[in-house]
């Protein structure tokens, strides 16, 4: 669900022309898919990574907290991307202000990408298990941000693997769960019953939908992209 959210973005900006010099990646890495599509319409586009911690040892790296509001921020964008980041930060209020203050005051677009419903999961702290759309708007507003575009995107098929199944699956394994079904040596002593467990569940989703929807009830992701008030 994450590339049709990536899509929303791509779409969005190819409808609405823009000229994106810099761009911040919050929380990510040079891999993040949103960049990579967003780097075929802006190939010569500035980069810089902020984050707690330079694993790709990356020398465009500036250190940042999301959970705490930062005065030391120098640096404006034109896109700041924040993808699969807020379920780990336990000061949201916080976050989006860091987020708001990356922004260019006059282009600055401010893409968010989090899960809607998730399963518990670490890399490296887990503080919730997503956001409503909803949510994260009233937040956006206490920001001084506009909200251009917002909403929430998943399927049953997937709600029941991530929450039923505990997996997150490709989108092959999506769309044909049962002959892409292999038994994870990670199930240890339990390898038998949880083989057996994860085949029957597969099994049963293929009666659920895989049609993409954005019935929150079924959302497996939330995006929202915004701009400061005003601009």
């Amino acid at each position: 669900m994450r590339s049709s959210c990536t899509r929303t973005l791509v779409n969005w900006i190819e409808d609405n022309p823009q000229d994106i010099k810099s761009i911040a990646i919050v929380g990510g890495s040079l891999r993040e898919p949103e960049l990579l599509e967003i780097l075929k319409l802006f190939p010569t586009a500035e980069i810089t990574l902020y984050g707690i911690e330079n694993s790709d040892s990356d020398t465009n790296f500036v250190e940042l907290d999301l959970n705490i509001t930062s005065k030391l921020i120098q640096k404006t964008y034109d896109l700041v991307i924040c993808a699969q980041v807020l379920e780990h930060v336990w000061n949201l209020s916080a976050a989006i202000d860091n987020l708001a203050t990356l922004l260019d005051s006059h282009t600055g677009l401010l893409w968010v990408n989090c899960p809607s419903s998730n399963m518990v999961h670490g890399s490296p702290d887990y503080f919730s298990a997503g956001y409503s759309p909803q949510m994260l708007v009233a937040h956006s507003q206490k920001a001084n941000l506009d909200v251009i575009l917002s909403g929430s995107i998943g399927s049953r098929r997937l709600y029941f693997f991530t929450h039923a199944l505990q997996y997150w699956p490709s989108n092959f394994e999506l769309k044909h769960p049962i002959i892409s079904y292999r038994p994870l040596r990670s199930y240890g002593r339990y390898f038998f019953s949880e083989s057996i467990r994860g085949l029957l569940g597969r099994a049963y989703s293929v009666l659920l939908s895989v049609k993409e929807s954005s019935d929150l009830q079924f959302a497996t992701e939330t995006y929202f992209l915004a701009k400061l008030k005003g601009v």
